[in-house]
């Protein structure tokens, strides 16, 4: 049964730590883009970060955007970044909002303050490219292996309401225990239309040990998938992505056999 994820402002997610001065490193990794439609209905899954400069400070696009702020600029996500221990004094959000109007996206979202270090920027939309109008949901998968709490992973995810976020739980995917998360968009995403981003930032606890970073196996995997369908003869984006895939649980997922 499904368990619902009940998101305030955001989530998060992370790994790594440093103890005795030794710092201990990860590289996280992304499959390839992978998108799943039916019916004549075209999406494009798209993910983007923020762009630094060569000491790692965010660079502002110096315009400011309808809802008053000057948002960082952007760039496409990078793959095989080298994930370090997060170093904060405590959680915290930015003052300012990072805002999408740059990749043709709505609204605003508000990131981790830039006090902590080490968070790693991976913001998920998705872009109806075809000529009807769609529903669609993101599936995300954070590796979680044995032994490794779940504690020690933060994710930032959108709280805005054209989300439904909903926990599925703990899987195996290729040996690897992952849990599973369903990023259900509400809305009907019309052609041409970018939806607002679902997932938005990782990190690893400052409290993870050496032992728990070595379950990681030097790699740490986030796998993501949107599923879309034509809304056309469906009551909810619930019902529609249901009908035409499946209802997503720990077995039935884009990564199962």
């Amino acid at each position: 049964m499904k368990k619902s994820l009940l998101v305030a402002v955001s989530f998060f997610l992370v790994a790594v730590l440093a103890i005795g001065g030794s710092l201990a490193y990860l590289v996280s990794e992304d499959e390839d883009v992978n998108v799943m439609v039916v019916g004549n209905v075209k999406i494009e899954q798209l993910e983007y970060e923020r762009v630094t400069d060569e000491n790692g400070n965010y660079i502002a696009t110096g315009e400011t955007d309808e809802y008053g702020y000057s948002p960082d600029d952007l760039q496409e996500y990078t793959q095989d970044k080298v994930i370090i221990p997060a170093v904060y004094d405590e959680i915290a959000w930015d003052d300012d909002q990072q805002s999408w109007g740059e990749v043709g996206a709505p609204g605003s979202n508000q990131l981790f303050s830039k006090d902590i270090k080490n968070v790693q920027d991976k913001f998920v939309f998705v872009k109806n490219t075809g000529s009807v109008d769609a529903y669609y949901r993101t599936i995300i998968a954070v590796e979680c292996p044995e032994g490794f709490s779940d504690e020690l992973l933060h994710l930032n995810m959108t709280g805005n309401s054209c989300f439904t976020w909903t926990e599925i739980g703990f899987t195996t995917i290729d040996g690897v225990r992952y849990l599973i998360y369903e990023a259900l968009y509400n809305e009907i995403l019309v052609p041409g239309e970018i939806s607002r981003p679902s997932l938005l930032q990782v990190f690893l606890d400052k409290k993870a040990a050496n032992e728990d970073v070595a379950l990681l196996d030097g790699i740490f995997n986030i796998l993501v998938v949107s599923q879309g369908v034509q809304a056309d003869g469906f009551d909810s984006a619930d019902e529609a992505l249901d009908e035409a895939f499946y209802d997503v649980t720990v077995d039935q997922h884009p990564w199962a056999d």
